[in-house]
């Protein structure tokens, strides 16, 4: 009865565990959500109500899908080339939040803690999986913070802004991936 008892806690524990790096991930991902509207007005020059106007109910995927904006835009190529790898990163995130999301979670037989599509793929070949664990969710939420410092880059390229900030957001920015898809 003891030992029952000690998994129920061991498990209630872990569970707690991922709701906390959840909404932590979850947060972090709602900022660069917003701030990608920034990012996207300044890119097409399009003033506030005009972008509300054009971007109205997209959501990151929808924007990245925009990217097409970057070469409409006289800028170094280093700029376009740090944005795109941003850009980039954050897709493979986005794919994996929307499995979390609307697919949740489930234990495979090895015990790791996956979010997939199985339940709903049409064919085999369209199944697709992602690891779900907080280790998982804090590594893409660090990249998060990687890809928000790249966009800050960008959006305060042309601001008088104290150079300390401007490298602490240089070395922020060229920081590596944490979050890789591969499971």
């Amino acid at each position: 009865m003891h030992q029952n008892a000690t998994d129920f806690d061991a498990a209630q524990q872990k569970q707690q565990v991922y709701w906390g790096a959840l909404g932590q991930f979850v947060h972090a991902y709602a900022d660069i959500e917003g701030m990608l509207f920034s990012v996207f007005r300044e890119l097409g020059r399009i003033n506030r109500q005009t972008g509300r106007a054009l971007f109205a109910g997209s959501n990151a995927g929808d924007l990245i899908a925009k990217r097409a904006l970057l070469k409409i835009r006289d800028e170094p190529e280093h700029i376009i080339a740090d944005l795109n790898r941003a850009l980039d990163q954050l897709l493979k995130i986005n794919q994996a939040r929307n499995s979390i999301l609307h697919y949740g979670w489930r234990l495979t037989d090895d015990g790791e803690m996956v979010s997939s599509n199985l339940r709903m793929a049409l064919h085999p070949a369209n199944i697709r999986e992602f690891s779900a664990d907080p280790e998982t969710l804090d590594n893409m939420r660090a990249d998060l913070g990687t890809i928000r410092a790249q966009l800050f880059l960008f959006m305060w390229r042309k601001l008088k802004v104290e150079q300390s900030t401007l490298d602490q957001l240089q070395r922020e920015a060229r920081a590596g991936w944490k979050y890789t898809t591969t499971r």
